[in-house]
């Protein structure tokens, strides 16, 4: 059975299994990525990702993304401490990847706050992007909308997936739905905890054909490792470093033990 026919019966017990052998596939095939991500970003994107297995760059020069991108597996763009450069870059990424049919997660960061990133997201949602990942802000931000399901129902016909991120993770496409119930209050306590896990989604569309399951594996890991890292730290600082130590610890196990989801 393929994996679009095995994620599409929404069973929990079969999706967690193909992300459990996408994770692995992260492990082996140590996917290259390119990463542009705001400045906040770099460090913890850079040591989760290559905790996780993957192999990022993470230059924001114009001239050099074209030669980053053809060599990348997928890419990420995170619209945070946006510049004039950064849009360049952000516009010329996508372009290239796809050109090259390659995968791209984009997290619209504080776009339901700043017009030009609004703007600039809509934009590239429509070049063709895998993945959007956005919290409950951003979602209604981006469709310019109060109502969620409206919200949902426009963006998600813009893009393949829409990830939503919160309490309950919420993953979508136009016809299905699941929800992630791992995580922790204090992935909010870190700066850019939310932009890895963009990254972690980019890893897994690296290996992974179904943007869903890719989506879904990511929030499953960033919410399994979240609460393994909280049990083995005593505050902000001590949480950072053990959610890199649980990204790098982690197993296909488990997430398969350990994941929650409808």
């Amino acid at each position: 059975m393929s994996t679009d026919e095995l994620s599409a019966k929404h069973s929990s017990e079969d999706l967690l299994l193909l992300a459990a052998r996408a994770f692995e596939k992260i492990r082996l095939m140590r996917p290259r990525l390119h990463c542009l991500t705001n400045t906040a970003a770099h460090d913890l994107t850079a040591n989760g990702l290559v905790a996780l297995g993957a192999v990022p760059s993470l230059s924001h020069d114009p001239q050099e993304l074209t030669e980053f991108a053809r060599s990348a597996a997928a890419a990420l763009v995170n619209l945070g401490t946006l510049t004039e450069l950064r849009i360049e870059a952000a516009r010329r990424l996508v372009s290239v990847m796809s050109e090259r049919q390659r995968p791209v997660v984009i997290d619209p960061v504080f776009a339901d706050t700043v017009e030009r990133r609004a703007v600039l997201a809509r934009e590239l949602l429509r070049k063709g992007v895998s993945v959007l990942r956005v919290n409950e802000r951003e979602l209604l931000g981006l469709a310019e909308t109060t109502d969620r399901t409206i919200a949902l129902r426009e963006l998600t016909a813009m893009t393949r997936v829409v990830a939503v991120t919160g309490a309950v993770d919420v993953i979508a496409t136009a016809s299905r739905e699941a929800e992630v119930f791992n995580g922790t209050p204090r992935l909010g306590d870190v700066s850019a905890t939310g932009c890895l896990g963009a990254a972690v989604t980019a890893a897994f569309l690296a290996v992974e054909s179904d943007p869903f399951v890719s989506a879904l594996g990511a929030a499953v890991v960033m919410g399994v490792a979240g609460e393994k890292a909280a049990h083995q730290s005593s505050g902000p600082g001590s949480f950072r470093v053990a959610l890199v130590d649980a990204l790098g610890n982690l197993t296909p196990d488990d997430l398969l033990k350990e994941g929650r989801i409808a």
